[in-house]
């Protein structure tokens, strides 16, 4: 078996030999690492949960208002980045085949999941409606198997089925009622919303992983943020001038909220930004379930302010169910690191 090359000085008298499986493979930088990568998405859970917390206060503001204001406020921090960084977002779009496919198909999938889970939040505790759309990991799971060819693995499947157990806990006072609560139409429609949140984000996990290596993480999120701003508030102002019984027009919507809701928009346009950038870089550098299923820590921060703002207290059953489904997420983070090493 030849295992290197030999070769020889300009004399002929020393021969050396270079085994070419010595040769050490490039490490690749921190920013590149599968480390990062889980960092980014643990911030991305915790800035998706004030999000919501932010939301579900923000009940007086209709819910147009908060998405289109939100489109437009992480648009702007998006482009102000991309101009201090230097990033063409015109030449990177249309670099690679099938770019564009992947940014619309992103951009649709987003706007829904976005407006879906904002409607959930203001029609249900932010709690709760967390822990529904925490079921994104399992359809995450499905789609990487059909479009990226990912094989899952035994133990990822069982951990995965354990932090759905931990979901079905938390979600059985959901199903069963609680004491002096009457559940209405409108509290069905926001779990059905919440669903529909949980089936489109698991479509974006799997387009933004796609898109490695295509396209920049900033350029990705500069078109869909764009797309968002301009769709959503043409809805908007459409909605408010056509339809009747929804008050004065947008721009005197806009002018007349108080400075409490301004503040509100503005902190769920900023963790809206930072939640964005984090995630879209970290499904870029790790596994789309790991990713998805990192991703649910948000519902600590959703269910530590339901207990401080809105005095909902969970009982012991969901304390079990939100072990469970953390534990799994833990057991499954630290499998999928020492492979990764391996």
């Amino acid at each position: 078996m030849k295992l290197g090359h030999w070769e020889e000085d300009t004399e002929g008298v020393v021969e050396e030999m270079t085994p070419l499986f010595l040769k050490p493979a490039p490490r690749p930088s921190f920013w590149e690492s599968h480390r990062w990568g889980i960092t980014l998405i643990t911030i991305s859970a915790l800035t998706y949960g004030m999000s919501a917390s932010c939301v579900s206060i923000a009940k007086d503001i209709p819910t147009a208002v908060i998405v289109s204001a939100r489109f437009v406020g992480a648009f702007v921090l998006t482009a102000i980045t991309c101009l201090i960084r230097r990033i063409p977002v015109r030449s990177e779009l249309v670099r690679e085949e099938g770019s564009v496919s992947l940014i619309i198909i992103r951009s649709i999938f987003g706007v829904t999941s976005f407006a879906c889970g904002t409607y959930a939040f203001q029609g249900m505790p932010v709690g709760e409606a967390t822990v529904i759309v925490s079921m994104a990991p399992v359809f995450v799971a499905c789609f990487s198997s059909c479009f990226l060819r990912e094989r899952l693995g035994v133990i990822p499947a069982i951990l995965i089925l354990v932090s759905l157990t931990g979901v079905f806990l938390i979600t059985d006072p959901l199903v069963l009622g609680r004491a002096g609560r009457s559940l209405g139409v409108f509290y069905f429609t926001a779990v059905g919303a919440a669903v529909g949140q949980a089936l489109s984000k698991a479509v974006v996990f799997i387009v933004l992983k796609k898109s490695y290596n295509r396209l920049h993480y900033l350029v990705v999120i500069f078109w869909y943020t764009l797309f968002g701003a301009v769709t959503v508030t043409s809805l908007t102002l459409i909605t408010f001038f056509s339809v009747r019984g929804l008050g004065q027009p947008t721009y005197r919507v806009y002018h007349a909220l108080p400075s409490r809701d301004w503040a509100l928009l503005a902190l769920i346009s900023l963790f809206g930004f930072v939640a964005q950038v984090t995630l879209t870089r970290s499904v870029q550098l790790i596994s789309p379930v790991l990713s998805s299923l990192i991703r649910n820590g948000d519902i600590l921060v959703a269910m530590l302010f339901q207990v401080l703002y809105a005095k909902i207290y969970p009982c012991w059953i969901q304390g079990i169910g939100i072990t469970v489904m953390l534990g799994a997420t833990v057991a499954l983070v630290f499998y999928n690191n020492r492979n990764h090493r391996h």
